[in-house]
């Protein structure tokens, strides 16, 4: 017999968070500022996106996801 599955927390927009963190480290090491520039802004959409499955997760009352 497999292991029982076990609920943990949702993640959400747990990934784009984490994408946009990655990003801002890359944005601080480029030397060009128009490259740094929109790779910001790129982080800032992630977090955006984030945000949104975070709304969205919420409202459809999700409390667990299986594994």
């Amino acid at each position: 017999m497999g292991e029982p599955k076990t609920a943990v927390a949702p993640v959400y927009g747990q990934h784009y968070r984490k994408l946009a963190e990655k990003l801002r480290k890359i944005a601080r090491q480029s030397r060009s500022p128009g490259a740094r520039q929109k790779i910001l802004n790129f982080a800032l959409r992630c977090d955006g996106t984030a945000d949104h499955l975070d709304k969205q997760g919420a409202a459809k009352g999700s409390s667990a996801d299986l594994c």
